[in-house]
């Protein structure tokens, strides 16, 4: 799939596929297969004109999530994967965090595993991935898989966050309200829904339910099973929610709320912005001075809950490697804004959720189709539909 860096709002001008592949449950290796018929360095070693413009290609990044990157893509030894119930083993791909050395959930501004990044390769000499073979890095060519931060925050520690507020915090019991989880889990949904219906929000789900929460006894870390968008709703709705409670509940509830700000402000942030974000106007840059940036205010929030919750033996706001994920991605902005540069490449480049919905368009031209002539008649209405969208968005923009 290419990109195309206008983001009008119409995912057919933002996105134009340029291959299909079926996969099926017999064919695990047609992707290992597909990527070594198809010669990438010898495409880009070729060149266009336009108005008088040489332009080659350039591959800067490979995205997409994690277990995706460690089983389909790059057989790594070293990824969330390794996570050891008994002994610490390394789970990051980028660093050495996870051993006994170096913790994962350091997330201070120099955290210890800034040292070792890079230091050797996620994968067995004698299972190269094949990107590797594309020109990159040579130093470092592990950096080519880039961290999905759709993957990690929306559908990730976001549905942590989530969760685990929903199921225990007490901000949705009053006096004569009975303290069973079915009952505050219903009171909750009903609260949600009268908000959303006010802010003018469809969100997908339907219910709360100790199945969506993934909580059936009350041994086990809530998080719920939302999509992306609703997560950010719901995020939205409890930091609306627990700024009416701060003046009556305990001071973990000003830690909740400060996390909660910090989510919906990068998120809102990062998605206002194009792919190169000028410095001056981005307003997550505020803190520079500070060395400091949303996404490390955030983590520091859920880490004190999360110390909070394992003091007073609540299970909820488990530490997991898609949080020191972000705290990679945390550092790379960080590392960006100290150099001179007057615009910084925005993280919502690496995010997936609009491949995945363009994907998802594509998918439902392709069930209305015959299976003989698929390839043709889908490539036939996908360009048909494009170019009506197209035409449509000059009109709007020209009116």
């Amino acid at each position: 799939m290419l990109a195309i860096p206008t983001w009008t709002g119409i995912i057919c001008l933002d996105f134009l596929v340029l291959c299909t592949i079926p996969m099926f449950k017999s064919s695990k290796h047609i992707w290992r297969w597909w990527l070594m018929t198809w010669s990438v360095s010898s495409t880009m070693a070729y060149s266009c004109f336009l108005e008088n413009e040489c332009f080659f290609g350039a591959l800067i990044g490979f995205k997409g999530d994690l277990k995706f990157q460690a089983h389909a893509i790059a057989t790594m030894t070293r990824s969330y994967a390794n996570l050891g119930t008994v002994s610490q083993l390394r789970m990051c791909s980028l660093c050495r965090a996870g051993g006994p050395d170096v913790h994962m959930e350091d997330v201070k501004l120099e955290p210890d595993w800034q040292r070792p990044m890079f230091f050797d390769r996620p994968w067995q000499p004698d299972h190269v991935p094949l990107f590797a073979h594309i020109p990159f890095d040579s130093e470092i060519p592990e950096y080519l898989y880039k961290l999905d931060y759709f993957h990690s925050f929306k559908v990730g520690i976001g549905r942590d966050i989530v969760g685990s507020t929903i199921m225990w915090s007490k901000c949705f019991d009053l006096e004569n309200d009975t303290t069973s989880i079915d009952d505050r889990l219903a009171r909750a949904h009903a609260q949600f829904k009268l908000w959303a219906l006010t802010e003018h929000y469809s969100p997908a789900l339907r219910s709360f339910a100790k199945r969506f929460m993934n909580a059936p006894t009350s041994a086990d870390s809530a998080w719920s099973n939302s999509k992306g968008s609703d997560t950010i709703i719901l995020l939205k709705w409890l930091h609306f929610l627990l700024a009416m409670v701060l003046n009556f509940r305990p001071k973990m509830c000003n830690h909740m709320w400060s996390t909660y700000n910090w989510c919906v402000m990068l998120s809102t942030m990062h998605f206002t912005c194009v792919i190169w974000s000028i410095r001056t106007t981005c307003a997550y840059l505020d803190l520079v001075s500070k060395d400091c940036i949303y996404t490390s205010w955030w983590w520091l929030g859920y880490k004190a809950i999360a110390a909070h919750c394992l003091q007073q033996r609540v299970p909820g706001y488990r530490m997991k490697p898609k949080h020191h994920g972000l705290a990679h991605v945390a550092l790379e902005l960080r590392q960006m804004l100290k150099t001179n540069t007057p615009k910084v490449l925005n993280i919502r480049l690496w995010a997936c959720e609009m491949n995945e919905d363009h994907i998802g368009h594509v998918a439902r031209l392709s069930r209305k189709l015959t299976t003989r002539t698929l390839g043709q008649r889908l490539a036939q209405r996908y360009l048909l539909k494009s170019k009506a969208l197209f035409r449509r968005h000059l009109e709007k923009k020209t009116n």
